[in-house]
């Protein structure tokens, strides 16, 4: 429990924060680089003037103003302002935004019907309720 833990330019590269909850968390000018946030609880968790290089959404949830969650269908889905999470699939959002049917379906056989359904949807929530900056 990381409950109101406060990280100031900390390396947090590699950091295992699996199932950990972060509810409340500062994370500031810290480093993520290969650093997982899978499962994690990110309720009102604040990232300001971090490097992020990568990081692992996979399942995580809550909502702060720099990670969205939602979940469409059975699918777990988190955003930040550049990287759009479905699943454990981690992309820029401009790569998932210009995904063909067939892409999709290569990735993940039998969804191609599903991404039809939700692709639009999916964007027009994402560019109405932009994450901040990390």
């Amino acid at each position: 429990n990381l409950e109101r833990v406060r990280f100031i330019w900390c390396d947090l590269a590699k950091t295992n924060f699996t199932c950990a909850n972060l509810q409340s968390v500062r994370f500031t000018h810290c480093t993520f680089l290969r650093t997982s946030l899978a499962y994690a609880n990110i309720c009102e968790t604040i990232f300001r003037n971090n490097r992020v290089c990568s990081l692992d959404l996979c399942m995580c949830h809550g909502q702060s103003r720099n990670i969205r969650t939602l979940q469409v269908n059975s699918r777990p889905i988190a955003y930040t302002h550049d990287r759009l999470q479905i699943n454990c699939r981690n992309l820029s959002i401009n790569s998932w935004r210009k995904m063909s049917y067939k892409q999709i379906e290569a990735i993940e056989s039998g969804t191609s019907e599903e991404w039809r359904k939700w692709k639009s949807w999916l964007f027009k929530f994402i560019d109405n309720n932009p994450a901040e900056r990390m």
